[in-house]
């Protein structure tokens, strides 16, 4: 740290914001992220029987847990009587709804891993700005006068990059996993669309 001077500061602070906003987005994701196949799955066994209460039922027992999907399918459940558009059109507004608590924090990480190495690079520069203000001093005689600029140039840029590193690989990690909730908001909404068709449908041949 010594020898990397004043840029090393704010290079670590970076890698300790961002390893506490890794470690809440992780935890985060792994709780909004619940066997919602299996739910799906009990709430279209509902729907086949015209058992609605049923499938409200289901969706209320996991509602605490916070999951995305329960929340859509909750919002689509109750525009069932509407027709196909109105029903779309809640579960877009709804999955909109959910988008910024899945994607906040991606954008702050993703800055921090930009952020990094430029700081690396302002610390090389500054080195070498000292490393040639003693040349210009004393000369080149003396390698040791010129040590710690090239040490404060070298050391700046490794921590730079060692922390900007993993930074990108754990933001492509997350940003993955994000987008399988968001994918699997969609296919869920979808599924549920389907499901309240074609028990119209069967409901209508019936009433025929």
């Amino acid at each position: 740290i010594k020898a990397g001077g004043p840029i090393v500061w704010p290079i670590l602070f970076i890698a300790v914001v961002a390893l506490l906003l890794v470690v809440y987005k992780a935890i985060f994701l792994h709780r909004v992220h619940g066997n919602t196949d299996r739910i799906m799955n009990q709430v279209m066994e509902g729907a086949g029987a015209g058992d609605w209460p049923a499938c409200q039922r289901i969706i209320d027992e996991h509602s605490g847990k916070g999951w995305p999907v329960v929340h859509v399918v909750r919002a689509g459940l109750a525009e069932r009587d509407g027709d196909r558009e109105s029903i779309e059109s809640v579960l877009q507004e709804s999955i909109l709804k959910e988008l910024p608590g899945i994607q906040r924090g991606m954008a702050i990480l993703a800055v921090l891993g930009a952020v990094a190495p430029l700081l690396g690079l302002l610390g090389t520069v500054t080195g070498m700005i000292d490393t040639f203000r003693i040349i210009t001093l004393f000369g080149t005689g003396d390698p040791k006068l010129m040590s710690g600029g090239i040490s404060e140039a070298l050391v700046t840029t490794e921590l730079g990059l060692a922390v900007a590193i993993p930074i990108m690989l754990l933001h492509t990690i997350l940003n993955r996993r994000a987008d399988h909730i968001i994918g699997d908001m969609e296919e869920k909404a979808v599924q549920l669309v389907n499901i309240i068709q074609k028990r119209k449908l069967v409901g209508n041949k019936a009433g025929v």
